[in-house]
């Protein structure tokens, strides 16, 4: 019998992940050992993931994909102290939760909990960004520039749903944040070797990121490179077509995108630069990222 520990955030997606949690363990049943604890505060789920990352056979984030990422950035604590850790799952009840469509996971309780019964396991890469203000694990991708400038002023104040009636709800702010940003360009050092500037950089670890946006179609999960792309911004409203570009097929697709592969990255700005990791607002540049090769195993619900 596998045991499983439900870490939920019990205020995402508006209160669905209690409800989630609770759904998910009536459908696993008596067959399946399950405890649930639910998070207080930011950071809750990082402390009980760290806690319980060698008690359990798998640990499962319910919430949002800021709720998964700190689930994985406690058992990624516990994986660089040398020991093995728990199977990372997701069940999403947040507002975005791009980690479903990266790797094509159950939305559903139902479906998640038939796919427990006898789940598939993917080892995942994961990449760790470490600046000023300590460091920061993802699992899905990494943003610097204008991007993160945008999430940053989102996650000041958001409520609700966000998805695409989101994102056109906050147009008002979105639209402030891109007339007061001043795009500085961001010097890019991949393994060593410089790779020019950009106005802003992402480092995907996958293809697909929410919202049916993809970045890369030949980024690989598991491959231990990042896919590195640099993207010229002559014009704020850019942003705008690069978005309706990563819709239509891929933001590595459009011609004024510089792309390579690395596994470890610096950006430096002599501008105030923000960056992002899986959608959350984590500091300013300068930054080093760096990909570890597999060190987790997700559970493909």
């Amino acid at each position: 019998m596998a045991s499983h520990l439900l870490i939920v955030n019990p205020v995402a997606g508006s209160g669905e992940g209690r409800t989630r949690a609770k759904e998910l363990v009536e459908a696993l049943g008596p067959d399946h050992e399950v405890e649930v604890v639910e998070t207080a505060e930011r950071g809750d789920a990082t402390r009980l993931a760290a806690e319980h990352a060698t008690d359990v056979d798998r640990i499962l984030a319910v919430g949002g994909d800021g709720t998964l990422n700190e689930v994985l950035s406690g058992l990624m604590q516990r994986r660089e102290d040398g020991e093995e850790v728990a199977a990372l799952g997701f069940l999403p009840a947040g507002t975005a939760n791009g980690a479903c469509r990266a790797f094509d996971l159950a939305t559903e309780p139902a479906e998640a909990a038939a796919s427990l019964a006898n789940p598939e396991t993917m080892p995942v890469d994961v990449g760790t960004a470490r600046h000023e203000g300590g460091e920061r694990h993802y699992l899905i991708r990494f943003g610097a520039g204008l991007d993160a400038a945008v999430l940053e002023e989102l996650n000041a104040s958001r409520s609700g749903m966000m998805g695409f009636l989101g994102v056109f709800r906050n147009v008002p702010r979105i639209i402030r944040v891109m007339r007061a940003y001043d795009d500085p360009d961001i010097a890019v050092e991949v393994d060593g070797e410089p790779f020019g500037r950009g106005a802003s950089v992402v480092l995907s670890n996958v293809a697909e990121v929410g919202l049916a946006a993809t970045v890369d179609e030949e980024a690989d999960p598991s491959d231990g490179l990042l896919e590195v792309l640099t993207v010229p911004m002559p014009s704020k409203w850019d942003i705008v077509r690069y978005g309706l570009r990563m819709v239509a097929s891929s933001l590595a697709s459009a011609p004024e995108v510089r792309k390579t592969r690395g596994r470890v990255v610096r950006l430096t700005s002599e501008g105030d630069v923000p960056f992002q990791a899986d959608g959350e607002p984590v500091g300013r540049l300068p930054v080093e990222v760096e990909l570890t090769h597999a060190p987790v195993r997700l559970l493909l619900t």
